[in-house]
């Protein structure tokens, strides 16, 4: 069985990068920090594999669950949540926070019951290699054990991951069923965070892949087919984790962490960088079809939307920041860092006011106002 790793795709995405011109800058990767003994040695700490973050080693399934107080009866469903679980790591070393296997876990409540807790790595390739297990079919292109959210589509729960690897489809009880490509029509990139429009039956999607000199907004139609793929240029092929979508509009956030090929060819666990040299902007995308309308915006890197929608003229997005640099590769604790402490944030903009400098001014006179503080 072919060996897909993320690290591999990376790297021959660095080669591919470096042939095309990408450019990145800034710092990369640093050791974890250590703690100091009492003979003077230091020892190495692993903070994102220890206490809270310890990866649990086993696949557990219990029954009717103790409950303390009450659960409604009309709260029927499943609680699920996905994140990293590293599986069989060869060296604490390599390690980042961001790149355990998935395993997602779960509740399933009904009739003022908790029936039952379960949670399962997702079986990709790797995962199934690791536990000694058959994988089904050929290893599909950028396989990875998607570790980063899970939803509920269409009466499938996928498990989702950005940047190359497909969607990961589960079934009622958490047991991998199989990549999921939207009925064969996802060509590339999926995403993690992805945006459903319940009153038209689309699930929206903006997608990247290192190699890419765009990024993707993917619309996917109520018979679960991406019906539309708009390609957006954008330079240094940046790290875009999240977007926001209201009634008419795609908000797209093109932020300074962009791909590190020489990071990549280094064997860098998170190949992503701080890069002062590309500008921070935001971009609005009519759903109705036409150019995207860029606005500059202050170096700040913003993670997740909580909310969008339109006010009147304005579009106000209600989102996640953290202050410049935003290093994705970590600072020594094997997990992203920021050099403040993030913070809520609101944007608003006019789409009908006009546009000096071509729509490149986050000045007044573009509707932009600037961020504020809650």
């Amino acid at each position: 069985m072919a060996r897909h790793t993320r690290r591999d795709v990376l790297r021959g995405a660095a080669a591919l990068a470096a042939a095309g011109g990408l450019v990145a800058a800034g710092p990369g990767s640093q050791p974890a920090a250590g703690a100091a003994q009492s003979d003077g040695t230091a020892t190495r700490r692993f903070p994102f594999l220890e206490g809270a973050f310890e990866p649990v080693t086993e696949e557990l399934t219990a029954f009717d669950l103790p409950v303390t107080g009450r659960i409604p009866r009309e709260l029927n469903g499943r609680y699920l949540r996905n994140g990293p679980n590293v599986l069989g790591l060869e060296d604490p070393r390599a390690h980042h926070s961001m790149l355990g296997d998935g395993m997602v876990h779960g509740v399933r409540l009904r009739d003022g019951r908790a029936e039952w807790y379960r949670n399962r790595w997702v079986r990709s390739s790797q995962v199934a290699e690791k536990l000694g297990e058959p994988y089904p079919g050929p290893v599909p292109p950028d396989d990875f054990p998607s570790n980063t959210h899970v939803i509920p589509y269409r009466g499938r729960i996928l498990a989702l991951q950005e940047s190359g690897p497909l969607p990961y489809e589960l079934d009622d009880e958490l047991n991998t069923v199989g990549t999921h490509d939207f009925r064969g029509t996802l060509e590339g990139a999926f995403t993690a965070h992805t945006k459903l429009d319940a009153h038209a039956g689309e699930l929206h999607a903006i997608t990247y892949y290192p190699t890419w000199d765009h990024v993707r907004h993917l619309v996917v139609d109520p018979a679960g087919r991406v019906s539309r793929t708009t390609r957006i240029p954008v330079a240094d092929a940046p790290m875009i984790h999240d977007f926001a979508l209201t009634e008419n509009y795609v908000v797209v956030f093109d932020m300074p962490v962009t791909f590190d090929p020489a990071g990549a060819e280094r064997g860098a666990p998170v190949p992503y960088v701080w890069n002062r040299k590309h500008p921070a902007r935001v971009g609005v995308l009519p759903r109705a079809g036409g150019a995207v309308r860029w606005f500059e915006v202050d170096p700040v890197y913003y993670s997740h939307t909580l909310n969008a929608y339109e006010e009147g003229s304005d579009i106000v997005v209600d989102l996640t920041a953290f202050p410049a640099p935003f290093l994705v590769a970590g600072n020594g604790s094997g997990a992203p860092y920021g050099a403040g402490t993030g913070r809520l944030e609101r944007w608003s903009r006019s789409p009908g006011s006009s546009c000096p400098d071509g729509c490149r001014s986050a000045s007044a006179e573009a509707g932009f106002r600037t961020p504020e503080r809650w």
